[in-house]
């Protein structure tokens, strides 16, 4: 299929004549305008179905479904309007709930009771305590505010192509800072990082010994396809539960086309509704380097972020964006059964509902045609981005980190060095096993859908190096 190499060929020719960043920008999201993703999730078919035919071209954003945010011109939305949102999105899920209770059927019912409700439940008590929090903060913290979220290194890319294993390596470094689960989830406002994390930050110097990040993890189930503890650095998209933009809630919402259109947030998201998000993530970023102390880098590591690159380098003009990559023929399976264990709890038993299963596959192909949009963008105007295929990061670690190090500015550490040298002595084998049978797919299945988005636009032979650094 041409596709890939005619868009490649207009957007190179066009990006040549218009030096202009700003001009090419909006010239090229005009002028590929009638792009469209058939699978694209705006289609209102949430949880009965989507189109099989894929993706005819790589879904690059355009003027007609947003706006660019320029860092110049943010709007800063009050906490009062986020206040609302967050709580008018707390009863929307709630009501979501109710209308999907019989998404698996009557039997399932009972049990997606016991287990939804009381959650929505403990979700609107932390809100309440969270919200108390910021208003605390208000009044006595109110030095956040002065904070800049300069330079941060974000870990983007396809879900399971190795952003967790390169992010924990990284992390190591202690100039960086990045957020743990048990602050996105019970610590966001720096008053509830003082209560929470201020003991157990003593802790660590009274007793360095203890490391509860070893172990199985918070669910020993999930420890084969994604160890979580309370303590490991973690995907800061949590933190966006508090203002109902956090995509993982679609597992119990999975009608609320509000919450699969994050899956293509520089494209579907209202501008208004970006801003808010946008605002609330920045504020909540500082607060972090706040409790943090001075002398700290942001690292984030989020797959999701994938569908809002755009947003990310105009409200963090000095971002560093780290995007790795897997083939969809791997990727697809391996996403579909990290999300097994949380539906089979929700009661669909060990068969992913077809329309999660074509939703999920859409969602995958706008994030492919996200990263061809992005570096595309990158590496005209010279953002420092580079992409990393899995296959690199697994064979050749050490020279992988030193690339995403030297793209960003950042010095090797002894901590890193010896993350890799206790990775090298004992190399992490994954007891995930997954195929594409078992989801009624087969290789050519997954060839025509995302025929239009992979291989990706920029190829390691086509690519250009940003600050001295090779893409891969």
């Amino acid at each position: 299929m041409r596709a890939p190499h005619l868009l490649h060929d207009i957007v190179r020719s066009q990006l040549h004549v218009h030096r202009n960043l700003h001009q090419s920008s909006q010239l090229l999201r005009s002028s590929l305008a009638p792009i469209t993703c058939l699978g694209a999730l705006s289609s209102p078919a949430a949880f009965t179905g989507a189109s099989q035919s894929g993706c005819r071209y790589p879904p690059i954003p355009s003027r007609c479904h947003h706006a660019i945010l320029h860092g110049s011109t943010h709007t800063r939305v009050t906490v009062v309007v986020a206040f609302f949102t967050s709580w008018l999105g707390w009863l929307r899920l709630g009501l979501q709930i109710c209308r999907t209770l019989p998404a698996a059927g009557l039997r399932a019912i009972p049990r997606r009771l016991l287990i939804l409700i009381p959650a929505w439940c403990l979700f609107g008590a932390l809100n309440a305590l969270h919200w108390l929090g910021f208003l605390i903060d208000e009044v006595l913290f109110r030095g956040y505010r002065k904070i800049s979220v300069e330079r941060p290194v974000h870990i983007v890319g396809v879900p399971r192509s190795g952003t967790t294993h390169l992010h924990r390596v990284v992390a190591n470094d202690p100039m960086f800072t990045t957020f743990s689960l048990i602050e996105c989830l019970l610590a966001p406002s720096v008053t509830e990082k003082y209560l929470w994390l201020g003991p157990a930050r003593l802790l660590r110097k009274i007793w360095p010994g203890n490391n509860p990040a070893e172990g199985p993890g918070l669910i020993p189930g999930m420890a084969s396809i994604h160890r979580i503890g309370l303590s490991d650095p973690e995907e800061d998209f949590v933190v966006l539960l508090w203002i109902h933009a956090c995509f993982l809630t679609v597992l119990c919402a999975p009608a609320d086309q509000k919450l699969w259109s994050l899956m293509a947030f520089d494209r579907d998201i209202p501008i208004r509704r970006k801003n808010l998000i946008m605002s609330f993530y920045e504020a909540m970023q500082k607060k972090h380097l706040y409790f943090a102390g001075p002398g700290h880098r942001m690292l984030s590591k989020n797959p999701t972020f994938t569908s809002m690159l755009d947003s990310l380098s105009d409200w963090f003009p000095d971002v560093t964006c780290v995007i790795c990559v897997r083939e969809p023929a791997k990727t697809v399976p391996s996403q579909l059964s990290s999300l097994g264990p949380a539906l089979a709890l929700l009661g669909h038993g060990k068969t992913i509902p077809s329309g999660f299963k074509k939703q999920i596959q859409s969602g995958l192909c706008h994030y492919y045609g996200a990263i061809n949009h992005h570096m595309l963008l990158a590496r005209h105007q010279q953002r420092p981005s580079m992409v990393i295929p899995m296959s690199r990061l697994k064979s050749d670690l050490l020279a992988t980190v030193s690339d995403v190090l030297h793209l960003a500015e950042q010095p090797m550490s002894s901590q890193i060095s010896d993350a890799i040298a206790d990775h090298l002595e004992e190399p992490y084998q994954s007891g995930h096993r997954y195929d594409l049978a078992d989801y009624d797919l087969t290789r050519d299945d997954i060839d025509r859908f995302f025929a239009a988005v992979w291989p990706l636009v920029i190829s390691p032979e086509d690519d250009v190096p940003t600050n001295d650094v090779e893409h891969v």
